[in-house]
């Protein structure tokens, strides 16, 4: 071939193997392929031709350089063409591998090609459905041919309840499942679902299923042909069904990264390769399935085209990720569980809805604002300059404690919110400012009976600025350490404990003890909170950094599982034991190494030492829990220092107390700093 190359073929033919080698099919310059517009027509029949030639399932590529001014690789086609012709297909493709763009092509050609069609894109939460949107978009920007058909005004768009674009008489939606509520009974020919890990499984079957089980093109046509069809039958005459999209019927789309075993999607990936591999045979009940309707699509990282992937992100993520994870985002690989000290299994096992071992049904939701009636303790990772700061609220519970709230921040994403909402930030000049702001604004807003914070990484800054009144607002009060003698005869909530992560006894057995109450289910993760979502999207919640959503929320609590299963347990050149994050492997660098984090992982730690803590005290010493009515109707009362109600310890000015009798525990003294009013 390189002697051939390089001494017998034309500059023309050398030019075309160059030019077609991406298609991996070899020489190309002596194949005869016919050209279907090359057929002589008559002249009024040429459009139809045209119309025809893009609706041709092995000619997709035409239509898509022609009309979206795209080219595509060849196993793009394939899924192209799987897409086209398969009523239920499923597509598993690694991280980079264009799995977003191919369903938005199809999605668009589908509309533009056939009229009257109706999709529906469905995701957990709108962000998931908005992404086909958002790559729909960028196609049509790119494409003026595209732009031209359905309108130079007319790009598929966010709307109040959604995302929607109409084309001639097609339209496509999308829209986040929430509870269900809100989408039944919308009808669609083509339902896509993505990310369908995220996706709850009760509603996809009672639900989702239900969108594409009625014909809801040409529907008195199609019922009417349905009677027609059964009156041939009987007459020994078949009709072949056929209701627009050309397949037989409507289609559900099912797509997104592979998962755990334990979640629901390796159940249907399984079900899906069994009936092909059985042909449509399913066990144990004798039935047979149309399996002709079925197609599975995997694309692992290493069977994408040459130069698609960067090998530099490929290895920055096996640098940064445990193996079992690098497996589901870039292997397409169901992973069994993660290697992690806290194993995935657990996590996603402890995430509501659940049952207790006695019995009891959980369910519950993240919080934005606590329950009057109930105490919280909260976590702070303070983080260094270059980390995110992160704060856990646990709610306090009899037989288990639930995480409610999970919220970060970096000076960063500070700088760039307060460019956008200013509004938010009147009195806040600066990023420390910001942050004391933010936790008096939790604090207010949750009972919280118990702060742990990290001493290192700006912990100490932390302290000093909850109990600096110039940092509060005005009406406010002063959070102060347990363990400050200076500030212990002062009006406020004296609920700060340092944490000093050097400790050995206390660094172990916070670990262990995470472990154990994950493990039996006394720490809670809440459900998805779909009404939530849905309500902030209705009235058109625009969340900033002082302004919490829900999907936010639930967004940052899944980050602190996802980091949770990454934590290992190592053992250093001492002997000792070390909880961190795996070791970085493949191109070491300080880029790749700062991708992960911990932070919400520490801050969950702290917060549960913190519930663990506080309620070992209530045991020990139920003379001295908190009374009075809940925090954030009580803060006017509490800022200011000649108030008549018992803050702090203070106990010292007590010369017969026991606290000056040295017959009192440190925990015991802690917990008398939460009282707010005897």
């Amino acid at each position: 071939m390189t002697s051939e190359f390089q001494n017998h073929w034309t500059e023309e033919h050398k030019s075309e193997f160059l030019e077609n080698s991406y298609l991996e099919i070899g020489d190309t310059y002596n194949l005869e392929v016919s050209n279907p517009l090359s057929v002589s027509t008559k002249y009024k029949d040429v459009p139809q031709d045209i119309i025809n030639l893009c609706m041709n399932e092995n000619y997709l590529q035409f239509p898509t350089k022609h009309l979206l001014n795209m080219d595509l690789f060849p196993y793009q086609m394939s899924i192209l063409k799987i897409l086209w012709t398969k009523r239920l297909p499923m597509i598993l493709a690694a991280r980079g591998g264009a799995k977003t763009t191919m369903l938005a092509v199809y999605t668009i050609l589908r509309a533009l090609l056939n009229q009257g069609v109706k999709i529906v894109i469905a995701g957990a939460g709108l962000r998931q459905s908005g992404l086909v949107f958002e790559a729909m978009e960028q196609i049509w920007k790119n494409s003026p041919v595209l732009q031209d058909i359905s309108g130079k005004n007319n790009p598929p768009r966010r709307s109040v309840l959604g995302y929607t674009w109409e084309v001639g008489t097609s339209k496509v939606t999308g829209i986040p499942i929430g509870t269900g509520e809100k989408i039944r009974g919308l009808r669609a020919n083509v339902i896509i679902c993505d990310e369908f890990g995220s996706i709850n499984p009760n509603i996809f079957e009672t639900v989702i299923r239900g969108f594409a089980a009625v014909n809801s093109m040409n529907t008195f046509e199609k019922v009417r042909e349905a009677y027609q069809a059964e009156a041939l039958k009987g007459l020994g005459v078949s009709l072949e069904e056929d209701h627009g999209l050309g397949m037989g019927g409507n289609q559900i789309i099912v797509s997104g990264t592979a998962t755990y075993q334990f979640n629901h999607f390796y159940r249907y990936y399984q079900d899906y390769c069994n009936l092909i591999y059985n042909k449509g045979k399913i066990k144990d009940t004798g039935k047979d399935v149309d399996v002709s309707s079925y197609a599975v699509i995997r694309i692992p990282y290493d069977r994408l085209p040459q130069g698609l992937m960067d090998k530099t992100v490929l290895q920055q993520g096996e640098a940064t990720m445990g193996p079992s994870i690098f497996k589901m985002e870039y292997g397409c690989v169901f992973a069994k569980d993660s290697e992690g000290f806290f194993p995935a299994s657990v996590i996603y096992g402890t995430t509501c809805p659940l049952s207790l071992p006695n019995g009891e049904e959980i369910s519950f939701i993240s919080e934005l604002i606590g329950d009057k009636n109930a105490q919280y303790v909260m976590g702070i990772d303070p983080a260094a300059e270059r980390d995110n700061l992160a704060i856990t609220i646990i709610k306090l519970g009899d037989s288990y404690r639930s995480h409610v709230y999970t919220w970060s921040a970096n000076r960063r994403r500070f700088e760039s919110d307060k460019k956008k909402n200013p509004k938010h930030y009147r009195g806040i000049s600066d990023y420390n400012t910001f942050i004391i702001r933010k936790i008096h604004d939790l604090v207010t807003r949750f009972n919280i009976v118990r702060i742990n914070l990290d001493s290192g990484g700006g912990g100490r800054s932390i302290i000093e600025g909850l109990k600096d009144p110039s940092k509060i607002d005005e009406g406010g009060f002063c959070v102060y350490d347990i363990d400050d003698e200076e500030v212990e005869d002062k009006a406020g909530l004296h609920i700060i404990k340092t944490i000093e992560f050097s400790n050995r006894n206390w660094y172990e057995s916070a670990h262990f003890n995470l472990l154990k109450d994950l493990t039996t289910r006394r720490h809670v993760f809440p459900e998805y909170d779909a009404v939530g979502i849905e309500t902030d999207r209705v009235l058109g919640v625009k969340p900033s950094l002082m302004k919490d959503s829900s999907e936010d929320i639930l967004g940052e609590i899944e980050e602190c599982k996802y980091q949770t299963t990454l934590i290992q347990e190592q053992t250093t050149p001492k002997g000792l034991k070390k909880w961190d994050l795996p070791k970085t492997k493949g191109v070491i660098t300080e880029k790749i190494s700062g991708q992960l984090k911990r932070d919400h992982f520490t801050s969950l730690l702290l917060a549960n030492d913190a519930a663990r803590d506080y309620l070992n005290c209530d045991e020990e010493e139920e003379s001295y829990q908190s009374h009075g009515i809940a925090l954030r109707n009580q803060a006017s009362n509490i800022n200011t220092q000649n108030s008549s109600m018992y803050k702090g310890r203070g106990m010292r000015k007590m010369k017969k107390s026991g606290y000056n009798k040295g017959n009192r525990s440190r925990k015991s003294r802690g917990n008398m700093g939460n009282s707010i009013g005897y």
